[in-house]
């Protein structure tokens, strides 16, 4: 559900962005961008689920935890429950964007409803690491500094490998 509500958000910013504008085309082309789009969010997001519950596991299970990885994944499945109440609210919103002529370049900053949507997203994402926390904490029988660090040290690392990317890499 979360990967559907996910790609429906960015579907529907596409529609009302599909307008001719300067620089932004709303033929053939773009119907198939946003459709190749629309699948790679839902595969990518399910991906980086399995991903992500792996390395949690995998630290969890190296902190003397003890839990089979196909429970810790069905709760972990339903701890996007939180992001995707997220993600469902920022489709109702994406309907009060106001977008104007050449507005597209800078909308996250200009426009205050993008803003918002734009921090529900990232709400989403933090929201969902505090409630797979303490998923870790009772599941696999550790403390809460061993749970913290189950979810810290992957996400961390991810982050310091994208830092690392974009600096000298890109």
């Amino acid at each position: 559900i979360y990967s559907l509500l996910m790609a429906e958000l960015f579907n529907t910013l596409y529609d009302n962005m599909s307008y001719d504008q300067s620089g932004f085309y709303s033929g053939n082309v773009f119907t198939y961008i946003t459709t190749l789009n629309y699948t790679l969010i839902i595969i990518t997001s399910f991906v980086i689920w399995i991903v992500t519950s792996f390395l949690f596991h995998l630290f969890a299970t190296l902190f003397s935890g003890d839990a089979e990885f196909k429970d810790f994944q069905k709760l972990t499945g339903m701890a996007y429950f939180v992001s995707a109440l997220c993600f469902l609210i920022g489709i109702f919103m994406v309907g009060n964007v106001k977008i104007t002529q050449g507005s597209i370049s800078n909308l996250f900053e200009t426009e205050q409803t993008m803003k918002t949507i734009g921090w529900l997203i990232n709400i989403a994402g933090f929201a969902y690491y505090l409630v797979v926390i303490p998923i870790v904490k009772y599941l696999y029988h550790i403390n809460w500094l061993k749970a913290i660090g189950a979810i810290a040290i992957p996400m961390g690392s991810i982050y310091l490998l994208g830092l690392f990317f974009a600096k000298f890499i890109f």
